[in-house]
């Protein structure tokens, strides 16, 4: 079920005087459906209800049971938590404030009343928790997706461990473990999903091995990044084949958002199996660039994994060699790194590059 939207939210305005909910109702009443509370107690009582409000507006000073301790039980339930709570008061002092952040408060109305502030203010704390429960809904369906995804590879991992004994094959765990059986499961599923993208991530992971051992990198890392170069575009397979066909570089709106979350997703899954521990952070950088430019975290230089640089030129690579057939191939190829060097590329992976596109 979606969030709803900030034009559909519920708000509940609890105040014991009568003119200031009216007041409050007539500002709000045409964007957002409205409940009124004159008092602490029927505020908790309207709050034990199943249906519960996106916002509240609360008044401080009330009888019986003032805004600060009716906030503070709103806080103290786990069902209405996470409801925002705005204050409407006539206190600006800085000790009146504290308290009620402490309450647990997210802003301020000051009295007297403005209506474009109110507006602003409501629409504001709305649209971030808006945000929010479309965050946890995402990070829901990822979870879901991993689970799903992740049962199958365990799946598919004892059906091949099993072929390859009764196929009298040696299993020696010591050349061939758990990480490479579950990096050939899943790169099954890659290439059931799409063949290009895994003829790509073979060439890809092919090209990075080759870098990687030009950087005179330790074995165990060279082969982390050869299973994150074969396993760097698996976030894609969960998305449609719209996205899949299309030229990357044009995509917009919603797809492209789902297209830049794909080093997350990959990053998620690999993370899930203990046996590809570390592998996870080159897939999630291969498509940041040196000058910060890239996604999903724009980060910059030394921030991005030496893995995610490599996977990232060498993913450029294995696309420009398809724009270049003929015999300059490796010459335009090497052309266009060069111009990425300092920019797109780390300049430190010059030499790897060209020593990669000799070896192609």
């Amino acid at each position: 079920m979606m969030p709803l939207s900030p034009e559909q939210s519920h708000i509940l305005i609890v105040d014991d005087v009568p003119a200031n909910i009216k007041t409050l109702g007539a500002i709000l009443k045409d964007s957002y459906t409205l409940q009124y509370a004159t008092s602490g107690a029927n505020a908790l009582s309207l709050l034990a209800r199943d249906k519960k409000p996106d916002l509240i507006l609360l008044d401080v000073m009330m009888p019986e049971m003032d805004g600060y301790q009716l906030c503070a039980l709103i806080k103290n339930n786990e069902e209405t938590r996470d409801i925002p709570v705005i204050f409407i008061t006539a206190k600006s002092d800085v000790s009146s404030e504290t308290q009620a952040l402490c309450a647990g408060a997210v802003d301020f109305i000051h009295k007297p009343i403005n209506a474009e502030v109110v507006r602003a203010r409501v629409r504001l704390h709305l649209n971030r928790e808006q945000r929010t429960k479309e965050l946890q809904l995402a990070n829901a369906e990822l979870t879901e997706w991993i689970a799903i995804l992740k049962s199958r590879v365990l799946q598919q991992t004892v059906l091949v461990r099993k072929k390859l004994e009764e196929a009298h094959q040696q299993y020696d765990r010591r050349h061939h473990n758990g990480s490479d059986t579950i990096v050939y499961v899943l790169g099954d599923l890659l290439e059931q999903r799409d063949q290009k993208l895994s003829k790509h991530s073979r060439s890809v992971a092919s090209l990075a091995a080759t870098m990687a051992k030009a950087l005179d990198l330790p074995r165990p890392e060279i082969e982390e990044i050869r299973h994150a170069g074969l396993l760097h575009d698996i976030g894609l397979i969960g998305l449609s084949d719209r996205i899949l066909i299309n030229n990357k570089e044009l995509l917009n709106g919603e797809d492209a958002t789902n297209y830049r979350t794909h080093p997350i997703k990959g990053q998620k899954l690999i993370d899930s199996f203990d046996e590809l521990r570390g592998v996870g952070r080159h897939i999630r950088h291969h498509h940041e660039k040196f000058d910060g430019s890239g996604f999903p975290d724009g980060l910059s230089g030394k921030d991005i994994t030496v893995g995610g640089k490599i996977i990232h030129l060498a993913s450029f690579m294995e696309n420009s060699f398809a724009q270049f057939p003929g015999n300059e191939t490796k010459y335009m190829v090497s052309r266009l790194v060069k111009t990425g060097m300092g920019t797109l590329f780390d300049p430190s992976l010059s030499d790897a590059a060209n020593m990669a596109l000799k070896e192609t």
